[in-house]
């Protein structure tokens, strides 16, 4: 019983974290727009636009950092347990 309990509050997590809004780029018409979707609707090869402070709820590969030096720090605390930030 334990066991489900767990399993219907991750269930109850994941569906809150999928309803969060995010930014992804599309084509519309031959015309290419940043526009906002849920992480639900993310598919594999959208483009996701991250902000400092946004929660990823999915894998993504990192392909470009916004700072003079193109690198990033990414807290995994939800994942391991660990707070200190990661540099990627």
């Amino acid at each position: 019983i334990k066991e489900a309990i767990e399993d219907y509050r991750r269930h109850v997590q994941d569906k809150l974290w999928n309803s969060q809004p995010t930014r992804v780029l599309k084509e519309t018409n031959g015309t290419w727009e940043i526009v906002q979707i849920t992480w639900a609707q993310v598919r594999v090869g959208n483009i996701v636009f991250l902000e400092e402070g946004d929660f990823v709820p999915a894998d993504l590969l990192l392909t470009h950092a916004g700072t003079a030096s193109s690198t990033a720090y990414i807290q995994t605390s939800n994942i391991d347990g660990e707070t200190n930030l990661k540099l990627r």
